[in-house]
C-alpha cells in the first residue's frame, strides 16, 4: 500500500458518514465500473441490466459503509477497490456485494492504514496543542522553537519505527512523514540543516543512514 497516498486521503477532514449517501453511491458505482474494466469484463458491462444492478449494489453498499465504517474517507474507496482487484485485500468471492464489502473492511483495518492514521492523528494533536497554547498566551521565540524541535523529534522517531518495521517485513520502505503546514521543513531549511530541494522524508532518511536516533538533544 502507498502510505503517502493514504496520508493525503486521511488529511481530508470529512468522513464518509458526513457525506450524502447519493454522493457515496456515485463513487462506489464508478469504482465498480473501474473493477470491471480492469478485469477485462467489457461484455458484461454492455448488458442492459448491468447499469441498474450496479446502481442497486452501489446504493446498498454506500448505506452500509456509512453506517458501519464511519471514519473512512470517500476518497479512499477507488483506491481500496483497485487494491482489491490486484489481490491485496484477501479472499475473492466474485464481483459482488460480499467481495466489495470485504475489500473495504480489509483495507480499513489494515496495518498500513492504521499506522498512517496514527501519524496523522499525532500531528493533528500536536497542532491542537500549539493552537491551545497560543490561545492561552503568546509564547516566547525560544518556546516556539522548542515546540518545533519536539515536533521534529517526534516525527523522526515515528519515521524510524515505521522504517524498521518495513525493513523487517522485507517489503520496502513504505513510510511517510506528516508535516502539516510545512513548519518542520521550513525550520530545518532556515537552520541550514537540510537542503531546500530535499523532502523531509529524504532528510530523515539521510539522518537514519548516519545512525542518528534523534534530531535535537532537548
Amino acid at each position: 500500500m502507498d502510505k503517502d497516498l493514504i496520508k493525503k486521503m486521511l488529511a481530508v477532514p470529512a468522513t464518509i458518514h458526513s457525506v450524502e449517501v447519493t454522493k457515496v453511491a456515485a463513487v462506489v458505482y464508478n469504482a465498480i465500473v473501474m473493477v470491471y474494466t480492469l478485469s477485462g469484463l467489457h461484455k458484461d458491462m454492455a448488458s442492459p441490466a448491468f447499469a441498474q444492478e450496479t446502481k442497486n449494489i452501489a446504493q446498498i453498499l454506500a448505506n452500509d459503509i456509512r453506517n458501519t465504517i464511519k471514519w473512512l474517507r470517500v476518497e479512499e474507496i477507488p483506491y481500496c477497490f483497485k487494491l482489491g482487484i490486484q489481490g491485496e485485500l484477501g479472499e475473492y468471492y466474485g464481483l459482488n456485494y460480499r467481495t466489495y464489502f470485504n475489500w473495504i473492511k480489509s483495507y480499513y483495518h489494515s496495518r498500513e492504514r492504521r499506522e498512517t492514521n496514527q501519524l496523522v492523528m499525532n500531528e493533528i494533536e500536536h497542532q491542537r496543542k500549539l493552537k491551545q497554547l497560543a490561545q492561552r498566551y503568546e509564547p516566547t521565540l525560544a518556546e516556539k522553537e522548542q515546540i518545533i524541535k519536539q515536533g521534529i523529534n517526534n516525527a523522526y522517531v515515528a519515521y524510524l519505527k515505521s522504517r524498521e518495521k518495513s525493513m523487517q517485513a522485507a517489503i520496502g520502505r513504505q513510510v511517510g512523514v506528516v508535516d502539516l503546514g510545512g513548519v518542520m521543513n521550513q525550520y530545518l531549511i532556515r537552520k541550514r540543516m537540510k537542503e531546500a530541494n530535499d523532502t523531509l522524508l529524504e532528510f530523515f532518511e539521510q539522518c537514519a543512514n548516519y545512525g542518528r536516533v534523534t534530531i535535537f538533544a532537548l
